[in-house]
């Protein structure tokens, strides 16, 4: 009986044996065509390269990849997604690293998972993503364009006045997109041989003024008349930007601001704007600086300036705005210091250990605004109202030839 158990364990080891003889003799034989060829499920941005030589992918994917894989990347912002050309931002095809990253997949495994190799790899469907070749500071140089271009400044809410009816404009938030993390993102993307969509990360940007803000507008504050006759085009366009601002508590308005806003230098409409400004500041209790009218809300609340037209009477009104009691909103602006970097280039000529200052950095910054709230005297909100940035200038340094390590 144990005669009989020990031949059928050697015929189940002979079987054994024969059978990985022969999974190594199938491996040994593909593994020999393969080093010409490339195995059939093998592709490359979904694009095969079953049979073909080395020589032959790389004619294949650099006359293809382009147009079947991709020559645009893809940004998302919210709902909207973006589509830019690659070749813009210096994104192109590295085919001679795309094809290392094929072989290294297939042929530069170690341990005997090497051996059966080209059996297994036939068993899965393997699609490789490309390589890409890029230089960083081009791509962040593009992505900051992006971004002041991109960038979506929030709308205030506003009051119109006409015939006597108030009609209320909502606010609209907007957006400032998050350099940092939006370069990091497609930085990781394009690293991995995807070109998106990536996922723009951005702040929101709160408008200066909401719709809650002004929502009790009640008390006509101040108000004056004159007659007027025919107004030009220009003088309308004067108009129409006086009416409907709003004047935050404790900011400062002028009335050079109408001008500018108008595209116009002053005229007789502008100084007779500035004479009614002035009575009506006057009536609401508020104390204009300088003229043309310049005066700060000290109020407490927000104020609407209201400009109609009746026939040939021109009305300005400025009414009270209440928001909540014990409430107070005020406009901060932060600096946030950007240091320089340095970059060291090798210049021939300079004696090695030897640095010469070619261009002293200068720091950069980056001012944000915020709508700061406060209500009996505890801090409630602190919103972003815009971000501008302003770029610094690297130090440059040159040393000799081999001294950067």
């Amino acid at each position: 009986m144990k005669h009989s158990g020990k031949l059928a364990s050697k015929v189940i080891a002979m079987m054994m044996i024969a059978v990985f003889f022969s999974l190594g003799l199938v491996s040994f034989a593909l593994a020999k065509r393969d080093m010409g060829n490339y195995p059939s499920n093998i592709s490359v941005g979904g694009i095969s390269l079953a049979g073909l030589s080395r020589e032959e992918a790389f004619d294949l994917l650099n006359s293809n990849l382009p147009d079947y894989y991709t020559s645009d990347l893809l940004f998302q912002i919210k709902e909207e997604t973006f589509r830019i050309p690659m070749k813009d931002w210096g994104i192109g095809y590295d085919i001679e690293a795309t094809i290392s990253k094929v072989e290294n997949l297939i042929y530069k495994d170690q341990g005997i998972s090497e051996f059966f190799k080209p059996i297994l790899i036939r068993g899965q469907k393997l699609d490789i993503n490309p390589v890409f070749s890029f230089e960083t500071d081009l791509v962040k140089e593009k992505m900051l364009e992006f971004k002041k271009n991109r960038d979506q400044l929030p709308i205030d809410a506003r009051i119109l006045l006409e015939n006597d009816l108030l009609e209320y404009k909502a606010h609209k938030y907007g957006y400032s997109i998050n350099m940092d993390k939006s370069l990091d993102r497609l930085i990781d993307n394009l690293q991995q041989g995807l070109s998106g969509p990536v996922n723009i990360s951005v702040r929101e940007i709160c408008p200066r003024v909401k719709l809650e803000d002004i929502k009790e507008v009640k008390d006509v504050l101040g108000v004056s008349a004159i007659g007027i006759g025919l107004l030009s085009h220009e003088e309308r366009s004067f108009l129409e930007c006086a009416n409907g601002l709003i004047i935050m508590p404790a900011e400062t308005f002028s009335i050079n601001s109408i001008f500018l806003g108008a595209g116009m230098s002053e005229s007789n409409m502008a100084k007779t704007v500035d004479d009614m400004l002035n009575k009506c500041c006057s009536q609401a209790g508020l104390e204009v600086e300088e003229r043309p009218v310049r005066f700060m809300n000290d109020l407490g609340n927000p104020i609407l300036l209201a400009v109609e037209i009746d026939d040939s009477n021109l009305f300005m009104k400025i009414i009270g705005c209440q928001t909540h009691n014990n409430r107070d909103i005020s406009i901060i602006t932060e600096r946030e210091d950007i240091l320089p970097e340095v970059q060291m280039l090798e210049k021939p000529g300079i004696m090695p250990g030897q640095r010469i200052v070619q261009e002293e950095g200068e720091s950069g910054y980056i001012d944000r605004t915020y709508r700061f709230v406060k209500e009996n005297g505890k801090e409630i909100e602190k919103t972003l109202l815009s971000e501008n940035i302003v770029p610094g200038l690297d130090t440059i340094i040159l040393v000799g030839p081999g001294d950067i390590k």
